[in-house]
């Protein structure tokens, strides 16, 4: 079986998700942002800090090369879908699940998160068209997926019944 990726915007549960799906299905679980944190032995916000959103970009194309041929639940970064090169390579190489989370959701999950470089409170407006604009995106998945008021065992059965009925599990 490919890798199973799973994807959507930030604070739709992804790492959380993954976590438990990767224990279901008994493969290694993998998140990009982790791995690029390991990689550059500093943080995400450093990482934008010294390199920009372009350069977290690069790190993350290279992160997800790596992990093409590992059996795995991966949760990916809510931009790896921006590049062009990324998308192609998801949908050659990995088994995509677009957790699909409303935005007034999200912003309930965030609002005492200050670990994310790309998400400012004070300017909701540019939050929103960011998040608008990668719908078109995730809906290019294989799979998606609704997490708004499930818990977590109800989406990783969801993402199980889903695999089966696509004959992919």
């Amino acid at each position: 079986m490919k890798p199973i990726i799973l994807t959507g915007f930030m604070g739709c549960g992804k790492t959380t998700v993954g976590k438990k799906l990767a224990e279901l299905l008994d493969l290694e679980f993998k998140d990009t942002d982790s791995l690029i944190i390991k990689y550059e032995s500093k943080t995400i916000a450093d990482i934008f800090k010294e390199k920009g959103e372009e350069g977290f970009r690069y790190l993350e194309s290279l992160t997800l090369k790596k992990l093409i041929n590992e059996p795995s639940v991966i949760a990916s970064g809510g931009g790896i879908l921006l590049k062009q090169e990324n998308r192609k390579l998801i949908k050659e190489s990995f088994i995509s699940i677009y957790l699909v989370c409303d935005f007034e959701t999200i912003l309930k999950r965030l609002e005492n998160d200050n670990s994310r470089p790309l998400f400012d409170k004070n300017n909701l407006d540019e939050f929103k068209n960011r998040y608008l604009s990668r719908l078109q995106f995730y809906n290019e998945c294989d799979i998606k997926i609704s997490v708004d008021g499930k818990s977590v065992d109800t989406i990783c059965n969801d993402i199980v019944a889903s695999l089966k009925n696509n004959h992919i599990g």
